[in-house]
């Protein structure tokens, strides 16, 4: 990217950005090995910016970068209208090492609230945790007003047999944080 000195930006960002989004994963390591069995692919990144769920166009994915002056602080896939119409899925949030405990996180989540209430048939915005990852992810989302749905089903990657849990919350209205640009 992008900004100046820790200015941060968020933007839509696509495969171009595969390098920056590809060092995330290393900086992730514990939830990589949670989820996979081992750490990230060297291909890990085009697939974060590139795979789609079975039936869903392209033009429904959109990735986002919350940028801290030229560094990728904070990587999220979104994908509007799966599984159903009015839900947008949040298929990764992942944030760098460097970043973390700094709010940007929630920020991003902010921003992904932002563009989902300019979809007014987006009602409700959906995740899924890995059980083997729920520990250090559950707190996280709770916290961005989630709740467990109490539907789940087997998820397998990698080494990984698990299962995942769906969480939702509705999309509501929300405001960007001070000190970025929104899209």
């Amino acid at each position: 990217m992008n900004g100046a000195g820790n200015e941060l930006a968020i933007e839509r960002i696509d495969v171009q950005h595969e390098a920056a989004v590809q060092q995330l994963f290393p900086s992730n390591r514990e939830y990589c090995v949670r989820v996979t069995g081992a750490p990230a692919t060297a291909d890990a990144a085009f697939k974060a910016l590139s795979e789609l769920p079975p039936g869903v166009d392209a033009q429904n994915k959109i990735d986002l970068g919350l940028w801290e002056g030229n560094e990728l602080a904070v990587f999220a896939d979104l994908i509007l209208g799966w599984p159903h119409a009015d839900n947008a899925h949040i298929g990764l949030l992942m944030v760098s090492t460097s970043a973390k405990s700094r709010g940007y996180g929630r920020r991003m989540h902010e921003e992904v609230l932002n563009l989902v209430a300019k979809h007014p048939q987006i009602t409700r915005l959906r995740i899924s945790i890995v059980q083997s990852n729920a520990d250090l992810a559950e707190g996280f989302w709770q916290r961005m007003g989630y709740r467990n749905t109490g539907e789940s089903f087997a998820y397998t990657a990698g080494t990984v047999q698990s299962t995942a849990h769906i969480w939702m919350r509705p999309v509501g209205r929300s405001t960007g944080a001070q000190g970025e640009r929104s899209l």
